[in-house]
């Protein structure tokens, strides 16, 4: 048959697989493989650079498409009669690579990566180069190790398998176009036609996840602390004094001192009336997916979602780790067998000696039914020396050590506990309380080696005790006060995602717990950076904040079919059956339509309503130095030849100049003039007719009718002037 075309995603994967198959020579855009047991014939290795095709702009179908005015409206809804795909910009000639190639050869192996944006890059290409008519294979891997490459080419699958994973993708592409082209237009006409300014964004994915963080801050912001009293307990017995907390809270601390006065609590006799003694024992934890990874990151060292993946990939790409996009925590009896092999290698790494107790495969872990795609991110067969790693990077070593630790763990010893539940029943007044008592670290003395020790609240150690002693107690009253809910860290993001289900109706939870939530795992970062990058979520020491852009944004979708994760459960649901062939994609982008139908109607109606004072306010600000010292309620901006209040059509006359001593006022040293009192040392003021220099503060002063003006304060005699 000839020369095959191996299609890869990008340029360093179809190297690794050049690399791996050997005798080859590099080209302009892609690579010759010679002569060789895997291809008798040799064969014509190329890449795309991700997406190279991909769907056309709204414009491309009607020029009133690409228009962002009210006028455009009339011509929407924006929905083209056949979608059309074409080559990115600037990525032009590597296509025309491509398509050459393809030309000469009967054969294509796809090797894009082993998921549906793999299929949906891979096919889009060749369905753009009139090349979908050549016998197809598909290279299905894990790993880009040499032995799993090798293994990988030896055992080509038939690409018709997964072409129905193409149309999944392809399915969601265009339905999540038609959403984010016409409503993301529709919301940001009407927004302008009520006078707001900036463009708003709509995603199927990043509007609902939104909405979450919108309920978070909305809880945050209208929480009310409340003061309540618990009645608790000092337990004196013979070998030691221990806390007790009973079950009676009230909000009226006098109710709870009568209490303890009717009842003689002030030193009581009573009796240890329960006491259970059980061992307890924790397993090790999962193995890491990519959002299991990416939240551990963010909690351990406050790596953003992003840059987590971006150090897994790094990790992949140099046969550290297996493939990163994965949303399954199990692997397979052939990944066991190696990593079982490899255990004083990982504990060399780890500098400690692993408490291995299990060496045959554990539910939990090893579960070969529940791996389809991809297994879970775990070491690849690659040993490295501690010289290796330190050659790789101080983020790139604390990835992988983790990798490293969390999949070891699935070998070691549980953890175990001695647990004690104490009650104590004073005239039908329940005191309780419990002790723990480590018994064997086990797995979890990885993590303590490595200063990840758990630092949960620890249960108090109780002293020796047993049913039926006898006791003194004597009550007390403790204050405790509610509190806010937390807000999220950016690593909880990836979980509030993953996890959207328990914000849905319960018929449509199942469906969520099924297709992983919210996004899928390559995709749940970049909506993150979407969100910041809209101005819809701010992120500040880790935490996430919901911007007056997103909670103005919010509060037109809530009540809406945007706002809802339900939304997603049942697009999820469909989009699944694509992807297994048993739907059709036809009637599932009918549905599309006939929403965004629904939401054209609903949207001018929900924004006419809102309440856009915040946003607007914040708008102002953006493009202000400072608040008006004046009026307190417009903001100082730059005009063309002063800085002026906001407010001046409201009756603020509030300027000052943008020029004193003929040098220009920055809007830098400005800030300062207005939020600290005086600017920076500015040297080389001239006098009116130039012939003298100076060197002076700017400093602000307060003025008749509660003006302010700027004058000069200087350096060494502090005469104004």
């Amino acid at each position: 048959m000839g020369k095959p075309l191996i299609l890869a995603e990008k340029p360093a994967q179809a190297m690794k697989y050049a690399e791996a198959i050997g005798s080859f020579q590099k080209k302009n855009g892609y690579i010759e493989i010679g002569k060789n047991p895997l291809f008798p014939d040799g064969a014509i290795l190329t890449w795309g650079i991700g997406h190279l095709v991909t769907l056309a702009e709204p414009s491309h179908y009607k020029k009133e498409w690409g228009n962002w005015n009210k006028e455009a409206l009339a011509s929407f809804p924006i929905k083209p009669e056949r979608y059309e795909f074409m080559v990115a910009k600037g990525k032009e000639q590597q296509f025309g690579i491509i398509e050459e190639l393809l030309k000469g050869v009967q054969e294509v192996i796809i090797a894009t990566d082993c998921d549906r944006e793999g299929e949906n890059i891979a096919w889009t290409i060749l369905e753009r180069a009139n090349a979908t008519n050549k016998q197809m294979k598909r290279l299905w891997i894990n790993s880009l190790e040499e032995d799993v490459v090798i293994e990988g080419f030896k055992n080509l699958k038939d690409a018709s398998v997964y072409y129905p994973k193409y149309i999944e993708a392809q399915t969601r592409q265009i339905s999540d176009w038609l959403i984010g082209m016409n409503l993301s237009k529709i919301y940001t006409i009407n927004m302008k036609d009520k006078g707001l300014s900036g463009n708003f964004s709509i995603g199927r994915v990043q509007t609902p996840t939104l909405f979450m963080i919108y309920e978070r801050e909305k809880a945050i912001q209208n929480f009310k602390q409340q003061t309540f009293y618990e009645l608790v307990g000092t337990v004196k017995h013979p070998n030691g004094t221990f806390e007790v907390k009973s079950n009676m809270k009230s909000d009226n601390k006098n109710e709870l001192l009568e209490t303890i006065e009717s009842y003689g609590l002030s030193d009581a006799t009573s009796y240890i009336t329960k006491l259970e003694e059980k061992i307890e024992t924790e397993r090790a934890p999962k193995l890491y997916t990519l959002s299991g990874i990416q939240t551990k990151a963010n909690k351990l060292w406050k790596f953003s979602t992003k840059r987590t993946m971006e150090i897994v990939q790094g990790l992949y790409e140099k046969k550290l780790l297996t493939y990163p996009r994965t949303d399954t925590p199990f692997i397979t009896n052939s990944e066991f067998n190696y990593l079982l092999a490899n255990l004083e290698h990982y504990g060399a790494l780890l500098n400690q000696s692993l408490p291995i107790a299990y060496t045959e495969p554990r539910k939990g872990y090893v579960e070969p039914d529940k791996v389809q795609e991809h297994y879970a991110i775990i070491p690849t067969k690659k040993k490295l020396s501690m010289n290796e790693i330190r050659l790789l990077s101080s983020d790139e070593q604390k990835v992988y050590l983790e990798v490293v630790s969390n999949t070891v763990c699935m070998f070691c010893e549980d953890a175990k506990y001695a647990k004690t539940n104490v009650e104590i029943d004073y005239h039908k007044i329940l005191f309780k309380t419990s002790g723990k008592v480590e018994l064997e670290k086990g797995w979890k003395s990885i993590f303590v080696s490595q200063g990840g020790e758990d630092k949960k609240k620890k249960e108090p150690q109780l002293p020796s005790i047993k049913q039926g002693d006898e006791i003194k107690l004597k009550g007390g009253v403790k204050e405790g006060k509610t509190t806010a809910p937390k807000r999220f860290t950016e690593g909880d993001l990836i979980n509030l995602m993953k996890n959207a289900g328990k914000h849905v109706e319960e018929e449509d939870q199942a469906i969520l717990k099924e297709t992983e939530g919210l996004g899928t795992e390559a995709t749940r970062s970049n909506i993150i950076e979407t969100l910041k990058g809209k101005e819809y979520l701010a992120i500040e020491k880790n935490l996430a904040y919901c911007t007056p852009k997103g909670k103005l944004l919010s509060s037109v979708v809530e009540g809406t079919l945007l706002a809802s994760p339900s939304m997603t459960a049942q697009w999820e649901k469909y989009l699944s059956g694509i992807g297994k062939g048993e739907k059709q994609q036809d009637p599932f982008i009918q549905n599309i339509h006939k929403f965004i139908l629904k939401m054209m109607d609903d949207a001018p109606d929900l924004i006419q309503r809102a309440d856009t004072e915040q946003y607007q306010n914040a708008t102002a600000a953006q493009d202000t130095i400072a608040p008006c010292p004046s009026c307190k309620e417009g903001f100082i901006k730059k005009n063309k030849t002063f800085y002026g209040c906001t407010r001046f059509k409201e009756g603020c006359k509030q300027t000052f100049p943008q020029t004193m001593g003929h040098k220009n006022i920055s809007e830098a040293q400005m800030k300062k003039i207005l939020l600290k009192g005086k600017s920076d040392l500015i040297k080389k003021f001239q006098n009116k007719d130039k012939s003298k220099t100076f060197d002076a503060f700017i400093e602000i002063a307060a003025k008749e009718n509660q003006r302010y003006q700027l004058q000069y304060q200087f350096q060494k005699t502090g005469v104004k002037s």
